[in-house]
């Protein structure tokens, strides 16, 4: 088998690297992220109307009811003031912006309701691609993460230059523009996804309605997440397998024909472009129609299709034209993933399978191959590795032609059951493989996010390494002993180098003492972990974030690298410090919880302490109590509760758990939400303790003018006070009378609705008891 040409031998692809390493390098000089849109977010929260263009559309089902979604471009907004009929009106301030909004219609407004007086045209009809329409509604603009680990949906939607939504929006009115061809294609589109539905039920149409056709919504949310887990989400995005399938397909079918090469490739060409019109034009989708035509050209030009260079080019015209794309995980899992099978995949090939004779072994290198493109990527924005992936691929790839190729036919005949069988047997295979494979141990490496020199490292010993596996290869006047003894030593001196680009990759060195307070919103969520190697969750739960668990608490923990919770801490039942732990103890997505601590107030406890103290114990986890006076050390971190009394009968927030964190010469106080009595007994129990200064408070009750007395601060003088609140919150938290307190004690305050997460880190110092800290804040 021919190997993978160098690269030096490619000056086209060298040419288009470079060009986009350069575009690269000047958006990250003159326009990183974080991006902001040019939209004022004064105007967020309050009734706008907008005028724009429809580029594209699509029906959501939200609760039940299909609803029109319109993305807008080139969009003038005027802000509304209120008539006298309680109605909005727009005023005389327009502001004219680049940025997109996506308009999700209201629900009164249904998508194939009439909107003329004779009942001919409807609310889809109007809205034609290509049209000018004019929407009113409440404006709502993407937010960035505000924690490590969050996903950034501002920074995600900005790349295509999407700054928010329009909701509960209604339609005013439409020109009569239109995109006749792509309107068609998108009408084409919603045909074929409804005969999948026919066809098949509804969860396996939405698989392969996202397969076939680019149908984003409507995808079973806990399916998707299943295939991800198990690293074979690829499946689901166009790729060069459909255009295998259609344009290869009938370029071959027209050349048996005794079609002219011309005249077969250009009849593939224009069908695969239709074929990207019904899709939509995503990343993907792009990449592989670009490669298509690239092909075709060659065909035509009688000129060898280099893939390696056919990426090259489609990488550097996407990159020119939206330099933001670098920071898409679907642009460069993509492009990685076929990196992979033209640069890794021959390397690996022609070191480990000589005579290319077993196709199972070659199957396992194709997708060990993109796996080792792509994985710097994965663990940058999803942090963890599904162990099992690699395999479940060999099952999975070897199924997907039939697949498509099934899909396609139920879309022209909904009818054939046979098809419909082999369909529906395939996809419960996909399911079975994935979920068994969870059920194995370790099917989720939780690594971490690596840094940007881990990232570079790996990618230049991959390329050490895939340079020795290829040299040699062509040393055919070398005596047939000297090539089997350079053959011996390139593979093994490759597959070493190999294995120290994972490790290096995959390695992550704990870094001492640290604790973050994540922004929750109006909640409460501490992490701890210690020099030893232990992390503690002290409460996790919000009342004005939705999720919080699932959005921000379970990523933190993943980009940190943390497999193992030693502990978590409940300081009572509320649901602003619960919520986020019911979620992790019901779905732990790979981490593993040792123990659940309660506070050892008087039975019952609270209904739901009781319902997490039962979730815990299905999933295994231990269930302890703890009460004044109670704790242990290890090393030099040493853990105290001083609140609740055991048996205390106090209510919810006075009986709130109150520990004691000393780490060396750090001294941290978490009070959870306690107040009242439980503050009273809590600061005389302090004032019996040999307590130096307290170096740092988490404040209780978000700050609430309630709790942390006058006379609780004269008992704990703290240096560092830290509140979790949520941003323009109801409350009013943090109450200006508590700030004065503590700036009065010259105590200096940092909370989230400023700083987002806050961490405090370990620095060590050359004294052997002795730390330096340092603080840092998320928004910077």
């Amino acid at each position: 088998m021919e190997v993978c040409v160098r690269t030096i031998k490619r000056p086209l692809l060298c040419g288009c690297l470079a060009l986009a390493a350069v575009v690269v390098l000047w958006q990250r000089l003159t326009g990183p992220p974080p991006w902001e849109p040019e939209l004022s977010r004064e105007l967020e929260g309050q009734p706008v109307t907008v005028t724009g263009q429809v580029y594209e559309k699509e029906i959501r089902t939200l609760y039940g009811e299909e609803i029109l979604v319109l993305y807008l471009r080139s969009i003038v907004v005027s802000s509304d003031t209120q008539s006298g009929d309680g109605g909005s009106v727009p005023d005389n301030s327009e502001q004219k912006v680049n940025d997109r909004l996506i308009c999700q219609l209201a629900k009164d407004q249904p998508a194939w309701e009439s909107v003329s007086a004779e009942g001919e045209i409807s609310l889809w009809e109007q809205a034609a691609l290509g049209s000018r329409v004019a929407v009113q509604g409440q404006l709502e603009l993407y937010r960035h993460a505000t924690n490590p680990g969050e996903w950034d949906s501002a920074d995600y939607n900005l790349i295509d230059g999407v700054a928010g939504q329009l909701k509960q929006a209604r339609l005013l009115g439409s020109d009569s523009g239109q995109w006749r061809l792509r309107e068609g294609l998108l009408n084409c589109r919603r045909c074929l996804s409804r005969r999948l539905y026919q066809a098949l039920p509804s969860r396996d149409a939405s698989v392969l309605a996202k397969m076939l056709l680019g149908e984003t919504y409507g995808l079973d949310r806990e399916l998707k997440t299943l295939y991800q887990n198990n690293g074979i989400a690829h499946v689901l995005a166009i790729s060069g397998l459909h255009i295998t399938l259609l344009g290869m397909g009938l370029y071959r079918l027209l050349r048996r024909c005794g079609c002219p090469i011309a005249w077969a490739a250009v009849a593939g060409g224009c069908m695969i472009l239709l074929y990207g019109g019904v899709v939509g034009w995503g990343i993907s989708a792009v990449r592989a129609v670009g490669m298509y035509l690239i092909r075709m050209l060659g065909e035509i030009g009688t000129r060898h299709y280099d893939m390696l260079t056919a990426m090259g080019v489609l990488a550097a015209g996407m990159i020119c034209h939206n330099p933001r794309l670098a920071y898409h995980c679907g642009f460069l899992l993509s492009f990685g993933a076929v990196a992979g099978m033209g640069w890794i995949y021959p390397a690996l090939l022609g070191a480990l399978e000589p005579k290319g004779k077993r196709g199972l072994l070659r199957g396992l290198l194709a997708s060990l191959s993109v796996t080792l493109s792509t994985l710097p990527i994965q663990l940058y924005y999803f942090y963890q590795i599904p162990v099992y992936g690699t395999l479940l691929n060999l099952i999975v790839l070897p199924l997907m032609g039939i697949l498509l190729a099934g899909g396609l036919v139920l879309m022209v005949l909904p009818i054939a059951l046979p098809v419909r069988w082999g369909v529906t047997g395939i996809l419960a295979l996909y399911e079975g493989v994935c979920r068994l494979a969870e059920c194995l141990p370790g099917h989720l490496w939780i690594v971490g996010c690596p840094s940007t020199g881990q990232i570079v490292g790996y990618y230049g010993l991959l390329t050490v390494a895939v340079i020795t596996l290829q040299y040699g290869q062509r040393q055919e006047k070398n005596s047939q002993a000297d090539r089997q003894r350079l053959f011996l030593w390139r593979r093994r001196a490759g597959l070493l180098i190999l294995t120290m680009a994972v490790i290096f990759l995959t390695g992550r060195r704990h870094s001492g003492f640290s604790l973050t307070m994540l922004d929750v919103g109006q909640g409460d969520c501490v992490c701890v972990r210690t020099a030893q190697g232990q992390t503690y969750l002290f409460d996790g739960g919000s009342s004005s974030r939705s999720s919080v668990g699932k959005y921000v608490l379970i990523p933190y923990l993943k980009h940190q690298g943390i497999g193992v919770i030693d502990g978590i801490f409940l300081s009572h039942g509320d649901e602003d410090h619960v919520n986020a732990i019911r979620e992790l103890l019901t779905d732990s997505q790979g981490i593993r919880i040792e123990t659940l601590y309660l506070p050892q107030v008087a039975e019952p406890l609270s209904q739901p302490l009781e319902e997490l103290q039962l979730l815990a114990r299905e999933a295994g986890c231990r269930v302890e109590y703890l009460s004044q006076g109670m704790g242990w050390q290890q090393g030099d971190f040493r853990l105290t509760c001083l609140w609740p009394k055991a048996g205390y009968e106090g209510e919810s927030n006075a009986s709130s758990a109150c520990y004691l964190l000393e780490e060396k010469s750090l001294c941290i106080l978490l009070t959870g939400d306690v107040e009242g009595e439980g503050e009273r007994e809590l600061t005389a129990y302090l004032r019996q303790l040999p307590l130096a200064e307290l170096d740092v408070l988490k404040v209780a009750h978000h700050g609430s003018r309630y709790s942390t007395s006058e006379a609780f601060l004269q008992a704990v003088t703290p240096r560092l006070a830290l509140i979790s609140a949520g941003r323009g919150n109801s409350y009013g938290h943090p109450h200006e009378e508590l700030l004065v307190r503590l700036e009065e004690r010259g105590c200096r305050v940092v909370h989230t609705p400023e700083s987002g997460a806050i961490t405090l880190r370990a620095e060590h110092s050359g004294v052997a008891k002795e730390n330096r800290w340092r603080i840092l804040t998320f928004l910077k």
